[in-house]
């Protein structure tokens, strides 16, 4: 079964290859899957695992100034562990934290703005998400589950560079839900 999944996805990926390179425009779609350094809440927390986030865009607009405008979602999920001592007992609480967020992108038309082709593998944008994070924890103290939700915003600036003529690479720095995300794109 296992194997049959990951040649099906093999196969989804070749077929969306398309002929040629270029940064995203005209209404295409974009789909990213990266692992990042998740911006988790100000506790000192022992461990944190990277975070894991899917996104998708989608150009829906037209050239504006030196460049498209881009809309979609993320769904972001990361974990953390905390150790603590209370009465001469360790104990730990872990969390996980799943975020659900619309996202606008403005995607730089590189080729646009410098009027030369060799830019048309890289796309340089710049972005911010708006959302919600659910928080589900639990510690071995009292085995509490604790259930919280919260506001979760982000800015970010990124680059993305095509390998190949539709699947390639990226890279963000932001703030709010990571502080770094990098991983693979496919542009369909």
């Amino acid at each position: 079964m296992i194997k049959r999944l990951l040649f099906t996805i093999f196969i989804s990926v070749v077929a969306i290859v398309g002929a040629t390179a270029q940064p995203l425009q005209g209404g295409e779609h974009l789909v990213k899957l990266g692992l990042g350094v998740a911006s988790l809440p100000k506790h000192q927390y022992t461990s944190k695992t990277p975070s894991f986030t899917m996104s998708y865009e989608k150009n829906v607009s037209e050239l504006i100034g030196v460049g498209h405008i881009s809309a979609g979602g993320l769904i972001s999920v990361a974990s953390s562990y905390l150790d603590y001592w209370s009465d001469d007992n360790k104990y730990t609480q872990g969390n996980n934290f799943t975020t659900f967020a619309a996202k606008g992108v403005y995607h730089f038309d590189l080729v646009e703005m410098t009027d030369d082709v060799k830019w048309n593998k890289f796309d340089v944008y710049a972005g911010a998400i708006l959302g919600f994070t659910l928080k589900r924890g639990k510690n071995d103290q009292n085995e509490d589950k604790v259930k919280k939700a919260y506001f979760a915003s982000d800015i970010f600036v990124g680059a993305r560079y095509n390998f190949y003529e539709k699947l390639g690479i990226f890279m963000e720095f932001g703030y709010g839900v990571a502080y770094f995300k990098t991983g693979l794109s496919i542009q369909f």
